[in-house]
């Protein structure tokens, strides 16, 4: 009986002893291969926006610090300062007699396929300097995954220090449903608000053999092709509010607005200046001809152009009625002689025309307001 035994305990021991074989094989050849998708940080984030992110105990999720983002060739695209800002480290205090703008929001911010002279706040930083007789600094506040909320908690916990004279908040037009996401992690902590990342928080201890398996290449692989919805459900969501349904996330559009409204008392309390921004997708102007296989791709059933604008409406009525000035660009943008050039073909994106017809909108936008004062030594520009 005993023999038995042991001869079964053999084969069990053998068993597992091929099976830890072949688990410790498959993990070290995924991260020798290089296939492991990044850990999932920020919702609808592509794997190389995902690998820039870090998760944040206050803002949900942050750009890296200090860091060096490289593309899939291996050759480094650009850098993030001790901020977790692309670019430079800012001089804080701004010098003085400089303009100093901020600007916030997502990828179409940040820029991550493009070198740094053809991002949108190098754009505009150009575009103002060619046009004002003082110094003038923008500083790219993107954070790919960002939305209004996101953008108000930067404010209040790491970029006010910089304080620009001008904040301008770059709205997207996914930005509807990635507040929706976003808010739900919000939290009150004492006087403040935060927006804690799940993964910070109550959980396993980061030492424990749960949170080691959680960060090991073969779970991360494994859990996005079986979690990972498809693209054109996520995607048809995202893009809610540009469609003609778009009326129907109305819910959702208010709870983007109230971010807005908390952004902008916090900056009116320190006399500084806010400046809506936003910029259409190609199914806003584009044909189907021109973009209907993109629309497909991303879950988008409407006939192309959508011209009812609820998205370009709600901002210019919000702008007027807290006296807050928009740019909305979607009148520029279907009047543009080459419209397809504007956008990338293969993701809702602007390609490096679009983003420079946006910065000279910005740009004419921050040249309309009448008196830009930095508001900190009673200077006048």
């Amino acid at each position: 009986m005993l023999p038995r035994f042991l001869q079964h305990l053999r084969y069990l021991l053998t068993a597992l002893g091929l099976l830890t074989t072949v688990v410790i094989a498959a993990e070290l050849f995924l991260r020798s291969s290089r296939q492991v998708p990044p850990a999932a940080v920020a919702p609808d984030c592509d794997d190389f926006d995902q690998s820039q992110l870090l998760p944040s105990a206050t803002l949900h999720h942050q750009m890296r610090p200090l860091a060096q983002v490289a593309g899939p060739d291996g050759r480094i695209r650009f850098r993030t300062n001790s901020l977790g800002l692309r670019g430079p480290e800012p001089d804080i205090p701004p010098p003085e007699d400089t303009l100093r703008i901020l600007l916030l929001g997502d990828e179409t911010v940040l820029g991550p396929w493009l070198p740094d002279p053809y991002t949108l706040p190098a754009r505009l930083e150009r575009d103002l300097k060619d046009r004002l007789d003082v110094p003038v600094e923008v500083v790219n506040g993107g954070v790919p995954g960002a939305a209004p909320v996101l953008s108000s908690l930067m404010w209040d916990h790491v970029l006010q220090k910089l304080e620009p004279d001008i904040v301008i908040l770059h709205v997207d037009m996914s930005d509807v449903a990635d507040e929706t996401f976003l808010r739900r992690f919000l939290r009150q902590d004492g006087s403040r608000r935060v927006c804690i990342h799940p993964c910070l928080a109550a959980g396993p201890p980061s030492d424990s053999v749960l949170a080691l398996l959680r960060r090991s290449a073969l779970f991360r692989t494994v859990g996005c092709r079986l979690l990972t919805p498809d693209t054109p459900t996520r995607a048809g969501d995202r893009f809610q509010w540009t469609r003609s349904a778009g009326r129907s996330v109305s819910g959702q559009v208010r709870h983007m607005m109230e971010s807005v409204r908390v952004l902008h008392e916090s900056l009116r309390a320190e006399d500084r200046i806010l400046v809506l921004g936003t910029s259409p997708v190609p199914w806003q102007v584009l044909s189907m001809r021109e973009c209907g296989d993109l629309m497909k791709r991303f879950g988008i059933t409407d006939a192309a152009p959508v011209t009812d604008d609820v998205p370009f409406k709600t901002l210019t009525a919000w702008g007027q009625q807290n006296d807050v000035p928009v740019c909305s660009s979607i009148t520029e943008f279907r009047r543009f002689s080459s419209p397809d050039k504007l956008f990338r073909r293969e993701i809702p994106r602007l390609s490096k025309y679009g983003t420079a017809l946006y910065a000279r909108l910005l740009a004419r936008t921050v040249l309309q307001i009448r008196t830009m004062t930095a508001r900190r030594s009673g200077r006048s520009l």
